[in-house]
């Protein structure tokens, strides 16, 4: 249930019967930034028959992610 790209400032703690409580020592840690969706623009289709056609696109950013597929 973290955020994404988040500072976080935890610390552990133990309580006993006799109500004391014990802290550890804080650590802070940032949770990682998700990728966004690429960004892809459909441009042309020419050549059009009754079985092809060719089409082209631009794949503009690719999100913050390495690219693993692209295609029509």
């Amino acid at each position: 249930g973290l955020t994404p790209g988040t500072t976080y400032y935890v610390r552990a703690y133990a309580t006993n019967n006799t109500t004391a409580t014990g802290y550890g020592v804080e650590v802070q840690f940032t949770t990682q930034n998700l990728p966004v969706a690429p960004t892809v623009t459909t441009l042309t289709y020419t050549n059009i028959t009754t079985t092809t056609v060719d089409l082209t696109g631009n794949v503009s950013s690719d999100g913050g992610a390495s690219l693993t597929e692209r295609g029509f």
